[in-house]
């Protein structure tokens, strides 16, 4: 009897700290990519960037996160869900049309576009045309 007021605010303090446990966790926010928490990389297209020659931006998967056009050209950048453009050189000759992350036109408006698209394979970036625009590039 002695200790049964003790062992009552005891239990009453645990119960309170358990709920502030499970209240305190933060959630994951909806809509969010499966690579939530990593840190996002980046690379800058510009005039240098030759036509046509693909650029492997990641070697595994992730998530493509936006493309910000700083200045406009003409052309297209693609992205693709892959480590090779070569056809004959991926797993089970993946078609390239089936891996198309986004095929984004760089004659749009200055701005920033987000895609929020996840990859399994890795992530190549594809420019054609004539006048290449200057973008920023983020991905996870």
């Amino acid at each position: 009897m002695k200790y049964t007021k003790y062992l009552l605010v005891l239990s009453i303090v645990l119960t309170v700290f358990a709920i502030g446990f499970m209240f305190s966790q933060s959630a994951r926010p909806v809509g969010a990519s499966t690579f939530q928490g990593q840190d996002y990389m980046g690379t800058t297209t510009d005039q240098t960037w030759t036509t046509l020659v693909p650029k492997v931006l990641k070697s595994q998967g992730g998530a493509l996160g936006t493309v910000s056009v700083t200045t406009v050209g003409t052309g297209s950048l693609t992205f693709y869900d892959a480590t090779t453009t070569n056809v004959n050189l991926r797993t089970n000759n993946t078609a390239t049309s089936t891996i198309v992350l986004a095929n984004f036109q760089i004659t749009t408006s200055l701005g920033s576009y987000t895609f929020d698209r996840t990859f399994n394979d890795g992530l190549i970036v594809v420019w054609t045309g004539t006048n290449n625009a200057s973008t920023s590039i983020m991905w996870r």
